[in-house]
């Protein structure tokens, strides 16, 4: 049990104790034991408890009030020792102190607490004066003036306590009825100061009465106790901290308790009359009129301010009323009121332009008539939820009835006001969501669509792979996938521009939309790769008949920045039966794997996934993943192969040609990584380390005693051509080195230089810019054309060896060659021919008009340059494997 509410009990106790049984004779008398002085002991005790525990700032009122009540209890001990009663004692000296005191408290608390003081609470604080005054008049003043041998000290003292308790009451008042939010502190007090009024009053008539000497003085000393109890109560309650701050207007401006107080003051008039009669004195007339003549037009003056609030506050609820009616009238929102069985009971203006409906049709209608048929089960719960106990909401999303207009979708909230007398209902508030539905099924859909051609993307794909795939052990079907990407798009997308490619790819789409079944499903993965699901009767050789479709619809010419434009398409199919293990994922990658080997065997082709393909293709991912740091390792070497003047079959320079020394592998020839090399990009590292290392290797060889000195051939791939940094990996090389640019020789294949011929060219000249060889490689095989070679600075051309291969007879050169030896020799150009392994080849090339020649007839390519003596003169064997010492 606390101490405040311990206090509360032992207090109320005591006094009401004291009211019922007077003096507790069991006690034995006493002053120690006396229940009186027990009672105000234990209310002091609390008091200076409280405002210890309390702490009220300031803490000086709650100080003077434990004195004022300290000087009372003195005073009452010393009344209480005096044998005879004076006219004025050392008790009166203590009373009339504190009064003062306590009077100047309740002036503290009315100014500090209200910034402004209320005419109404002025009036009604006047009313209580008069009937104070005319009480303590009529009652006390007027018999102790009539009093015979009383003198004039005597008839004061009679009259100043209640006086002084009047006075108090006034303040009080003031204090209890100022609209303000003081708490329950300032009323415990404001009630204890009033019991201290009504006790003094009625100690002042008992003691002009025969009545003073019977039992009712105990009461009016209970009174007394009761103010002690009061004022400890008063300092117990938190709220007794914010009396000495300003306080807020409550905005009370009228109440019950305001009309008790202008209905008692018209009554206390005739009532102080009464009970003055019955106590045997007839008032003077002339004081009741006066009192009559303030206290009726006071109370008149109350009643027509207070008709004035009324007026007042009836305007302002009407005001209220009209403006949220007006909100509501005019609000986008729609609100409803609803009874508990559903039925719509009001609706506001609103719903008309959401739903096109008027409110007065909707009233008397279930609610469920103005939502589409197929969220009436979710109407229904949410009023349901919303109507389980008062307070309640429930808040979801309906669609409203449109007929053929289209959906409009709403976020609701329902509210359970059933128990609300003013409402009686549960009201719905609609918001009209369209907008937003929108949005978000627009992200949605940007979500799971290619925001170019529209077609489903990868995450789409593989969510309907994966349903697909659950739904073929129910229906016994196969699934099948198809992975396809555009041959030749780079080139297109490069030279005609980024909106072109975008152009070609959305046609595309509509073509490989027309080529399949509603029931499959078309898909971009990114770039210029598509994919196709293939559901129902799909087994492998519909597969591949539907991927043939694809190829040919890819194959057929498409019109792109109004230019006739050809590309083809590698597709690689994929198809799994009914019992097959598989899952979306494993089927995009098998298919994308097959595609990539339709890409290797030749382009425009359709290839189906085979067993060994994943390990090929994850032995591939290996090699990728190794070519990352091949540099770093160490593991490339350079090997040479002799270019050889066939008048003569003397050494004329090398051609340099990478290896990679594998650490699990072993040496690896360029055809198996360096395609890998060129997709990923590593190929641009790569190849500028090949040219630092050969034209350091090339600066250290000796030049023969009886020619120039040798020549340095590289190779260089389409991605190194494109990249801008080519020019200055050739210039840190030489310099590097200190190789004369003239011995070196940097070769390019036929099909790298037509591609963007223009940009080719500018390139080419700017290599030949720095004073080096330039070589086309493969001639031939390609599909340049004389005007491209005219436009190219190239210095010699080399002849693919799939020509040198026809060469039968050595006395007789086929007329292709000599065609490319006659094109050589019209553009100015030393011809090499590539691949001579036999003696029949070199015979015949020999007094053909070709420059030079290289391959395995002369010797296989090397780590080192052949020693010059290697070389027959007569050159009827291959030079022998001869390094140099």
């Amino acid at each position: 049990m606390t101490f405040r509410v311990l206090a509360h009990a032992v207090l109320i106790a005591l006094v009401a104790a004291y009211a019922v049984v007077p003096g507790w004779p069991w006690l034995g008398g006493g002053t120690i034991l006396n229940p009186y002085y027990l009672t105000v002991a234990v209310s002091m005790f609390v008091l200076v408890v409280a405002v210890a525990r309390q702490r009220p700032e300031p803490r000086w009122p709650w100080g003077l009030l434990v004195a004022v009540t300290a000087a009372w209890a003195l005073g009452d001990i010393r009344y209480d020792t005096l044998t005879t009663e004076p006219a004025l004692s050392l008790a009166d000296a203590l009373y009339v102190p504190g009064y003062l005191a306590i009077v100047g408290l309740v002036v503290y608390f009315l100014r500090a607490g209200a910034r402004r003081k209320g005419a109404d609470s002025l009036i009604e604080a006047a009313l209580v004066g008069v009937a104070a005054l005319l009480s303590v008049w009529v009652l006390v003043i007027e018999p102790a003036l009539g009093e015979p041998g009383a003198s004039t000290l005597e008839r004061f003292t009679v009259a100043l306590y209640p006086v002084l308790g009047a006075v108090l009451l006034v303040l009080v008042a003031q204090l209890l009825l100022e609209p303000t939010t003081r708490g329950p502190a300032a009323a415990l007090l404001g009630v204890g100061m009033a019991m201290t009024f009504v006790a003094d009053i009625v100690y002042a008539v008992l003691q002009q009465t025969a009545a003073f000497a019977t039992d009712a003085v105990p009461v009016v000393e209970a009174a007394w106790l009761a103010q002690y109890a009061l004022f400890a109560l008063a300092a117990l309650h938190p709220s007794m901290r914010e009396l000495g701050r300003p306080s807020q207007p409550s905005g009370a401006a009228f109440g019950a308790g305001r009309l008790v107080v202008a209905g008692a003051a018209l009554v206390a008039v005739p009532g102080v009359y009464a009970f003055a009669h019955e106590l045997g004195h007839e008032p003077n007339a002339w004081s009741i009129a006066l009192a009559t003549a303030m206290v009726v037009p006071l109370v008149l003056w109350r009643f027509a301010r207070l008709r004035r609030d009324l007026q007042e506050a009836h305007d302002e609820v009407a005001a209220r009323e009209a403006y949220y009616r007006s909100v509501a009238t005019h609000a986008s929102d729609v609100f409803l009121v609803v009874a508990a069985d559903g039925t719509v009971r009001d609706a506001s203006r609103a719903l008309e332009g959401l739903a096109g409906t008027a409110p007065s049709t909707l009233v008397g209608a279930p609610l469920r008539s103005l939502v589409h048929e197929e969220d009436h089960e979710l109407a229904d719960m949410l009023l349901a939820r919303a109507a389980r106990a008062p307070g309640d909401t429930a808040c979801g999303e309906l669609r409203l009835a449109s007929g053929d207009g289209p959906v409009v979708w709403t976020a609701v909230r329902c509210t359970n006001l059933l128990s609300e007398p003013a409402v009686c209902g549960i009201v719905v508030n609609i918001h009209d969501a369209t907008a937003r539905k929108q949005v978000e099924q627009e992200l949605a859909h940007q979500a799971l669509h290619d925001p170019l051609t529209g077609l489903a993307n990868r995450v789409l794909l593989e969510d309907r792979i994966g349903q697909a795939l659950t739904r073929r052990a129910r229906n016994g079907q196969g699934v099948a996938v198809l992975f396809c990407d555009l041959d030749g798009f780079k080139v297109i997308n490069d030279s005609l521009g980024h909106a072109a490619g975008d152009e070609l790819l959305d046609a595309m789409a509509r073509r490989l939309d027309g080529v399949v079944r509603e029931s499959d499903t078309v898909a971009r993965m990114g770039g210029d790769e598509f994919a196709v699901l293939l559901e129902g009767e799909s087994d492998l050789e519909e597969a591949v008949a539907a991927g043939q479709r694809v190829r040919a619809v890819a194959a057929d010419p498409f019109l792109v920045a109004g230019r006739e434009v050809i590309v083809t398409a590698s597709v690689g199919v994929v198809a799994v039966g009914p019992d097959e293990q598989a899952t979306a994922d494993g089927l995009l990658r098998d298919a994308d794997i097959a595609m990539y080997r339709a890409k290797e065997a030749g382009r425009d082709a359709v290839m189906c996934y085979e067993e060994g393909m994943r390990e090929t293709a994850q032995r591939r991912l290996a090699l990728e993943a190794d070519l990352r740091s091949v540099i770093e390792r160490d593991e490339l070497v350079v090997h040479y192969q002799p270019i050889v003047q066939l008048d003569g079959h003397r050494v004329v320079g090398y051609e340099a040609l990478v290896r990679w020394q594998h650490p699990t592998r072993g040496l690896l020839y360029p055809n198996e990584f360096i395609p890998v090399a060129e997709q990923t990009g590593a190929i641009v590292a790569l190849g500028a380390w090949v040219l630092r290392e050969a034209c350091r290797d090339a600066a250290s060889w000796e030049a023969p005693e009886d020619g120039a000195p040798l020549t340095l051939s590289v190779n260089l791939s389409g991605r190194q051509l494109s990249d801008p940094g080519l020019s200055g990996h050739v210039v840190d090389a030489l310099a590097a080195s200190g190789l004369p640019p003239e011995r070196l020789t940097l070769e390019l294949t036929e099909s790298v230089l037509v591609g963007e011929p223009a940009r080719t060219a500018e390139r080419l000249h700017e290599l030949k810019a720095l004073g080096v060889q330039l070589a086309i490689d493969d001639f031939g095989v390609g599909y340049s054309s004389l005007s491209y070679l005219r436009q190219f600075p190239a210095d010699i051309l080399k002849i693919d060896r799939s020509f040198i291969d026809t060469i039968n007879d050595p006395a007789k050169l086929p007329a292709m060659i000599r065609g490319l030896l006659e094109l050589g020799d019209t553009l100015h150009l030393q011809t090499v021919a590539e691949g001579i392994e036999t003696p029949e080849q070199l015979a015949a090339l020999s007094g053909s008009g070709c420059t030079m020649g290289q391959g395995f007839f002369f010797a296989k390519p090397a780590p080192g340059p052949l020693h010059p003596g290697a070389l027959t003169a007569e050159g009827t064997g291959a030079l022998s494997d001869v390094l140099p010492s």
